[in-house]
């Protein structure tokens, strides 16, 4: 994944034992789901991903990973100890693409967490997805689900701009999507990039004031 080149360099087997070693009971931890299943590689990311399938085994393929993330969350649950009296006030589910995933395996995943965290009353879970996985009812069947917050990839409100990226929406796919977001009443962050092929200063303050209206 994307790491920093600050701080130690630790293995695995070193990372684990600094977690162990950690007492974090009832001190404030995020936790996060990497979901690296995406229905198209965009050109710019270099996060772990995987191509998911578009025939037969697509729903196979989004339980199958759906199940190893909770797997993944119990070994950590069973080998650090303070992780079940942790205070979680966040909770993400990002990529990859973590809204490609159904309403039942968001669901299991939710009901996962509140059965084995300590959640904060007040705690923001987050769903992240593109535009065009936020065109029809999927906000609301998210929220429903448990989710009280969005973060949505815009990246560009160009055509050009996303075309050359690899992107599979259009300015009116974001603008459908922002405005199902703001009929949520839910919380939400709309991701913007800059210095990409074919955009311009003129191009990127258009963007700005397109969103901000």
């Amino acid at each position: 994944n994307v790491t920093a080149n600050f701080g130690e360099r630790l293995s695995p087997e070193e990372t684990l034992s600094r977690m162990i070693g950690h007492d974090g009971r009832g001190l404030p931890t995020h936790l996060y789901f990497h979901v690296p299943l995406c229905s198209y590689i965009c050109k710019f990311c270099n996060y772990v991903k995987r191509l998911l399938p578009e025939n037969a085994s697509r729903e196979s393929e989004l339980h199958k990973w759906k199940e190893m993330l909770i797997r993944e969350s119990n070994l950590y649950l069973s080998t650090v100890p303070w992780l079940h009296h942790a205070r979680i006030e966040s909770v993400y589910l990002g990529g990859g693409t973590a809204s490609l995933f159904s309403t039942v395996h968001l669901q299991e995943i939710i009901e996962h967490v509140f059965a084995n965290y300590e959640i904060a009353d007040d705690a923001e879970i987050t769903l992240e997805g593109n535009p065009d996985n936020f065109l029809e009812g999927e906000v609301r069947r998210a929220k429903n689900a448990g989710f009280t917050r969005f973060s949505v990839g815009v990246q560009s409100f160009q055509s050009v701009v996303n075309e050359f990226a690899g992107r599979r929406h259009n300015r009116e796919m974001s603008l459908t999507a922002i405005a199902n977001l703001l009929a949520s009443d839910c919380p939400f962050n709309v991701d913007m990039m800059f210095g990409l092929p074919h955009q311009t200063v003129e191009t990127v303050a258009e963007d700005i004031a397109i969103l901000t209206e």
